[in-house]
């Protein structure tokens, strides 16, 4: 019988996020970044801004429906949370 959650494993592969505080992988570059030591260009009321370190696209850190999902959370084991 298939399982779900093996496929889902499958499908996404695990990134080394070792010493990273709040690891997640650019949507754009595909690149695994700290979000924890990003350089902050701009903090708003809503929402802060910083360049990805790979690919230097501008993003903020809000969520659907008030923003675009630039980047992907990963967990401490380097897959993306559910």
């Amino acid at each position: 019988m298939p399982n779900p959650r093996e496929d889902y494993l499958r499908m996404f592969p695990e990134y080394d996020v070792q010493g990273m505080h709040f690891p997640v992988r650019c949507g754009h570059c595909g690149i695994v970044y700290d979000m924890g030591r990003v350089e902050v260009l701009q903090r708003y009321q809503d929402c802060s801004m910083w360049k990805c370190p790979g690919c230097k696209v501008l993003v903020d850190d809000r969520k659907p429906p008030w923003g675009v999902r630039h980047y992907t959370e990963l967990d401490k084991n380097g897959r993306p949370r559910e």
